[in-house]
């Protein structure tokens, strides 16, 4: 099984994570210090299983991609450097208008 698996495997089983709450995760969401994860708003304590394979995914990440600026700690290949998905939503949105401006129909 490979280390990116082990910690989407870990979330979706121990703490219940749904797919678009383990999709939505923030570096900020880890407190592994505090033993705490905050999944949807909800804070919860980590386990021991979970304790163990978010450092090994988070050095394995830190070693693969040493330069990302992505907040996720979920990341691979396409989107440890595609940070417009990450941009805040109304900096997205205005840039979605801007592209969608020259072929609005008239």
């Amino acid at each position: 099984m490979s280390t990116a698996v082990r910690p989407i495997l870990a979330l979706a089983t121990v703490h219940a994570a749904r797919v678009a709450q383990i999709g939505t995760l923030m570096l900020d969401d880890l407190d592994i210090g505090n033993r705490r994860l905050t999944i949807a708003g909800f804070v919860r304590p980590l386990d021991v299983l979970t304790l163990k394979l978010l450092p090994d995914w988070l050095d394995h990440r830190r070693s693969r991609w040493p330069i990302t600026a992505n907040l996720p700690p979920l990341i691979n290949n396409q989107t440890a450097t595609n940070q417009s998905r990450w941009q805040p939503l109304d900096q997205r949105r205005d840039a979605r208008a801007g592209r969608d401006a020259g072929t609005a129909p008239r």
